[in-house]
């Protein structure tokens, strides 16, 4: 496997003609108390396209080609899609250790051109930059979200607005359940540390002493309720308060996006700091 990992780097359909990894003579031996390889190869069509002798599988720059092609397509398309989705982007940086590919990099290279970077030693190019970004968090300013986030809450129902599957009763009261109620949208740039809006929330019984709140995300942009496909519960946070009997309390919650988490804070109506808490993004 090491050594086809190699292979796989040095391999390029314009300067090399064989894809040649290792192959030990006693695998060989193994394979063929079975089956014949060379059988196999004939019933597969690639007699002509991979010959095995003296230790090594030699592949045909076709053949070569047609293993990596499945993967580098995916990977050109989605590059291609999120610069359809973005504007102004310049480069184009490969990392990672396929990105190390003399293959991958010819077809990237042919399909965007200048805007592709090859870094030195692209394979260690994200540990580095999370060590970087652990010395020094303020070297990301911004990030893109991901996912749209927000915070599973009931309303008051309203028919016609609400779907009735989502319609419970409460002291009396009709309530829509399971309602996402949105902080950020997917998409939305945010600044490393801000505070997005703070939403304010209230008690669905005048005698209430705790809240649980329950933060989704959601691959749409505008979700109706938590339970909508796409979405993905984060985390959950068990807020203590004293209402005092009042129905009319208010609970003050904002989310806050760090570099690799989210701090959900709290407060009561008197503006005291009543929970505080972080989760980890989704990936």
């Amino acid at each position: 496997m090491a050594d086809f990992e190699m292979s796989k780097r040095k391999f390029d359909n314009l300067e090399n003609d064989q894809l040649i990894v290792k192959f030990p003579p006693r695998l060989y031996e193994i394979y063929g108390e079975h089956e014949s390889i060379d059988d196999v190869l004939q019933k597969a069509g690639c007699s002509e396209d991979i010959k095995i002798k003296q230790g090594k599988m030699r592949i045909l720059k076709d053949k070569g080609q047609w293993i990596f092609d499945e993967t580098i397509d995916q990977v050109i398309e989605r590059t291609q899609s999120l610069l359809n989705a973005l504007e102004d982007v310049d480069y184009i940086v490969l990392v990672g250790g396929f990105s190390e590919s003399k293959y991958l990099r010819t077809r990237m290279k042919a399909e965007f051109g200048d805007k592709v970077v090859e870094p030195t030693e692209p394979r260690t190019a994200v540990m580095r930059g999370a060590v970087l970004f652990g010395h020094n968090p303020a070297a990301i300013q911004t990030r893109v979200s991901k996912y749209t986030y927000g915070i599973a809450t009931m309303k008051h129902f309203e028919p016609g607005l609400h779907s009735e599957q989502k319609r419970i009763l409460i002291g009396g009261r009709a309530y829509c359940d399971d309602i996402f109620e949105k902080h950020v949208t997917i998409g939305q740039e945010i600044i490393v540390g801000q505070s997005m809006k703070e939403i304010t929330y209230h008690p669905t019984i005048a005698k209430q002493t705790q809240a649980t709140l329950q933060v989704f995300a959601s691959s749409k942009e505008d979700p109706e309720y938590v339970t909508d496909e796409g979405c993905q519960h984060v985390g959950s946070l068990l807020v203590e308060m004293d209402t005092g009997g009042n129905r009319n309390f208010k609970i003050k919650v904002k989310l806050i996006f760090g570099g690799t988490e989210i701090q959900v804070k709290v407060r009561d109506e008197h503006g005291i700091v009543i929970k505080d808490a972080k989760m980890k993004f989704l990936d």
